[in-house]
């Protein structure tokens, strides 16, 4: 689950501190680090940080044609991986850059005892496989990848004078484009949201690969499967809420949600006869508790802030890290204290950084705390790009739901049944649910 953004024209220099603001706005896609690769002097510049002011301090002043970006966010299946993107390399056709999203289970394909990441096989195999070696073209090479590894990827290859980009079958993860044509260039990503207001986006659609040339951008490849699987974790909790994935806007799912949860929800807390006020937990939280908050009538208030000093810490590498950072990772407004509220989140993964919230919410002097998760209880694993190598690391999956409310130290706890996400989204058949439910007709 890392983000892509990649630039190209034919005729207009890009300013590369113009590309950076862009890549700025993908972070939330992935932490770990930072880079870019560009063409300069007919040759390909890489450079990979820590941070984006490193980025910045590098490239003052500078333009390119041809540009790459990524933020990374290091997987389940590489939980050793120190290669950092875009990766320079060479095979038989040139140097190439590269930049990747996603995760390719290595067992799956009997490449584990060859492979310590999904990243090393792919550039081995566009390096040095039989495939690289008895075709004549980069298409034909990538016709045989995207035809033998079957999920879940979105891949861009820039050349010297060429770019390329291909996902996979299933179209797991997002990837869309837009294109100005008084520039003549295009913009692709992981994330729609970067798009100014007036441009028109489309998708790339699954199981398609796609050229870029100084004549323009051209369809090499199209071989989708007989059905998709889009991630709904990404509907859920990744993708910026003014983002659109598969022809849903990621703001109006999340309405949606908050609304179908409110109607279910009024006549419960109607039976209270208490005051309440609707708060998220940010940011996520707050996309599903406005509309939650304007359905069953309660005010929203902004009470709980993120501190912006603390990134996620569901993408953290270890619970010492994450119990450290969910202690400060929020700040209260004062007017919280004595109100009884009802705290609206994305999901809940280990419990973490809830437990520490409402914690810390209970000592500030918060009354009754109603947790309502808008998304089904995570109780699988997936392999594919999210951050959950193991079934015994979920909450859900250690503790009897009918006490989850009592490990928390919360009043009371609901989840979103799968009824309502189905509800919620109108093409619900094709997206993946295997996080949320052992037996799903979409388990990979």
């Amino acid at each position: 689950m890392c983000g892509l953004l990649a630039y190209y024209s034919n005729i207009n220099n890009y300013s590369i501190h113009s590309f950076i603001d862009k890549l700025k706005k993908i972070y939330n896609r992935g932490q770990d680090s930072v880079g870019i690769s560009f063409i300069f002097n007919n040759s390909i510049v890489t450079i990979n940080e820590k941070t984006f002011d490193e980025l910045y301090k590098k490239t003052i002043g500078l333009k390119s044609l041809n540009i790459l970006g990524h933020t990374k966010y290091t997987t389940s299946g590489n939980k050793n991986n120190n290669i950092n993107q875009p990766i320079n390399s060479h095979n038989k056709f040139g140097t190439y850059s590269l930049i990747f999203n996603g995760n390719i289970p290595l067992d799956k394909y009997n490449l584990q005892d060859e492979y310590n990441t999904d990243t090393e096989m792919i550039i081995n195999y566009l390096n040095t496989s039989s495939y690289i070696k008895k075709n004549n073209n980069w298409v034909n090479v990538l016709e045989d990848f995207i035809e033998n590894f079957s999920k879940a990827f979105c891949i861009i290859i820039q050349t010297i004078n060429r770019l390329y980009i291909i996902r996979d079958n299933h179209g797991v993860r997002p990837l869309t484009y837009t294109f100005h044509n008084n520039s003549n260039t295009f913009l692709f990503t992981s994330e729609s949201s970067i798009f100014d207001k007036n441009d028109i986006i489309y998708e790339i659609y699954a199981g398609t690969i796609h050229g870029l040339n100084k004549y323009g951008k051209k369809e090499l490849h199209n071989y989708p499967s007989a059905f998709e699987t889009h991630c709904l974790f990404e509907y859920i909790y990744f993708l910026n809420k003014d983002s659109t994935f598969e022809n849903t806007n990621i703001t109006n799912y999340r309405e949606n949600i908050g609304k179908l949860m409110a109607k279910r929800d009024k006549i419960y807390f109607e039976s209270f006869d208490k005051d309440f006020i609707v708060c998220g937990v940010p940011n996520t939280g707050n996309d599903y508790a406005v509309s939650y908050a304007n359905e069953i009538g309660y005010n929203y208030k902004n009470y709980i802030i993120k501190n912006n000093e603390i990134s996620r810490t569901f993408i953290l590498s270890n619970n010492e890290e994450r119990n450290k950072y969910a202690n400060i990772k929020y700040l209260f407004d004062k007017n919280i204290k004595n109100k009884n509220i009802i705290l609206i989140d994305d999901s809940i993964v280990r419990g973490i950084t809830l437990k520490n919230l409402i914690k810390n919410l209970k000592d500030f002097g918060v009354l009754q705390i109603h947790v309502i998760i808008a998304s089904p209880p995570i109780v699988n694993t997936c392999n594919y790009g999210i951050d959950i190598p193991t079934k015994k690391e979920l909450i859900f999956n250690n503790i009897d739901s009918f006490n989850l409310h009592d490990f928390f130290g919360c009043d009371t706890l609901n989840y979103l049944d799968l009824k309502l996400l189905n509800d919620a989204l109108p093409d619900n058949y094709n997206k993946c649910t295997k996080c949320l439910t052992s037996d799903s007709l979409l388990d990979w």
